[in-house]
């Protein structure tokens, strides 16, 4: 081969490759754009979640939502609380938000027996026939209160959904079609149980901010702290949410990871 050919040759693979990002760098890039918008929609949500466990101590909300209810754990350990979004003094979405496991006799009678998921269904309706037609009803849930919160999606129409780190323990229903998110921490405690499963239509989308055992990273708080990083890389309001809970955000080694794709 004439040695300037193979010159050529060599100099144009170089340049190409320098021109024109690996495959697998571009499949991050857009892993992470993906990961990023889903964070933007449901970071709020997640600290609303993560409320219900600790009403009015863990995330400083923005303005335009109030807590407006929280009812706590009943005879079967049922639990959840509500909050009001508004637009200027215009009331435009509630959202209904279901507590998970937090003591002892969660365990045989949420996750076992899954006695609660019909108790957060007949809350939804009450809430719904009582709510203007009009104004949405969002419904959440972190771990168990995730399944309860799919619960109710999957059997009443246009119910949007957001769950964090859910556990498995819900049923089809009538499968209906709703919009539904899910988040989880890579390696969650949760995360074998799922794969059993049954699909419930959803967008999941799973984050490696933290490290740790498995129910360390069941954590709903770090989940939360987790999202709300990812969101403020670009979105405005989630910058100001970090402003707004320095306890949370202070130290930030946590979160440099904000947005990654699961290891």
């Amino acid at each position: 081969m004439n040695k300037y050919l193979f010159l050529t040759i060599v100099i144009s693979f170089i340049v190409g490759c320098s021109s024109n990002p690996p495959k697998e760098s571009a499949d991050t890039e857009n892993i992470q754009k993906k990961l990023r918008a889903e964070a933007e929609m449901g970071y709020l949500y997640s600290q609303m979640a993560e409320n219900t466990y600790k009403p009015h101590s863990t995330f400083s909300l923005p303005k335009n939502i109030m807590n407006t209810l929280n009812k706590d754990n009943d005879g079967y350990g049922f639990a959840y609380s509500t909050f009001n979004r508004y637009k200027g003094s215009e009331l435009v979405e509630i959202v209904l938000s279901f507590r998970g496991t937090d003591q002892f006799w969660d365990w045989p009678i949420g996750n076992v027996l899954a006695l609660q998921n019909n108790r957060g269904l007949a809350v939804y309706r009450e809430l719904r026939d009582a709510t203007p037609n009009d104004i949405p009803i969002t419904v959440i849930g972190h771990s168990l209160g995730g399944a309860i919160a799919l619960h109710v999606s999957l059997r009443e129409e246009n119910v949007q959904t957001f769950v964090f780190n859910t556990s498995s323990r819900f049923t089809r229903g009538n499968a209906a079609e709703n919009d539904r998110h899910s988040y989880s921490e890579y390696a969650e405690a949760n995360k074998i149980l799922r794969t059993f499963a049954i699909d419930p239509k959803w967008v999941h989308s799973i984050y490696s901010c933290t490290y740790g055992n498995p129910l360390t990273n069941h954590s709903q708080a770090k989940l939360s702290a987790c999202l709300t990083a990812c969101a403020a890389q670009e979105l405005p309001e989630a910058r100001q949410s970090v402003q707004n809970n320095p306890k949370i955000f202070g130290a930030g080694e946590i979160f440099d990871l904000a947005c990654m794709e699961e290891a």
